[in-house]
C-alpha cells in the first residue's frame, strides 16, 4: 500500500515479500504474485491504519503492465468512506509531485488532496488507478481496498 500518493506512499512502512510462483503462458502474460503488509499514521489527517496486501503484477504479452490487489485495512478507520475512487488526470509539472502520473482524489484521505498511486510491487507510479473501499461484514472497523493500476511500459 505504498500507494496512494506521493502523499501517502512517502510515509508507508511496509514490507514485501514475494511469494507463490511466477507463471509465463497465461492468456495476459507472465504473472507474479507479492504480498505486504503495513502501517499508515497521520496524526495531522486522523489517518492510523494498519493492513495486509496480497497483489499479482502482471506484465502482459502485448505491452501494458498492471498490478490487482486486495488489502485489508484495521485501525482507526473511522474516516474511511466506502466507494470507489480513480485517477482522473495525468498530475501536471505546476502540482510539484507525483508529475507524469496519473493522480485523482480519495475524500479521505488527506482532506481530498490530489494523490497518485506508486505500485506496492516495485514503486512505480501509474499511469492510471482505480481503489474500491468496502467495510468486512461482522468485521467492525475492518475494510477492504481492492485496488487495480495500469502502468505504461
Amino acid at each position: 500500500m505504498k500507494r496512494l500518493i506521493a502523499s501517502l506512499a512517502a510515509v508507508v512502512l511496509g514490507v514485501v515479500t514475494f511469494g507463490g510462483t511466477a507463471s509465463a503462458g497465461t492468456p495476459q502474460g507472465a504473472s507474479t504474485h507479492y504480498t505486504l503488509s503495513f502501517s499508515n499514521f497521520y496524526v495531522d489527517y486522523g489517518v492510523a491504519w494498519n493492513g495486509t496486501c496480497s497483489g499479482n503484477r502482471i506484465v502482459n504479452n502485448g505491452g501494458g503492465t498492471k498490478d490487482v490487489e486486495t488489502c485489508t485495512i484495521t485501525g482507526n478507520t473511522s474516516t474511511i468512506v466506502a466507494g470507489t475512487y480513480k485517477s482522473t488526470t495525468i498530475a501536471p509539472p505546476s502540482l510539484g509531485y507525483c508529475v507524469g502520473y496519473a493522480i485523482g482524489s480519495i475524500p479521505f484521505v488527506f482532506e481530498n488532496t490530489p494523490s497518485c498511486w506508486l505500485s506496492d510491487f516495485d514503486g512505480r507510479g501509474a499511469s492510471s488507478w482505480k481503489q474500491t473501499f468496502a467495510p468486512v461484514g461482522g468485521s467492525p472497523g475492518t475494510w477492504t481496498d481492492d485496488i487495480v493500476a495500469y502502468y505504461n511500459s
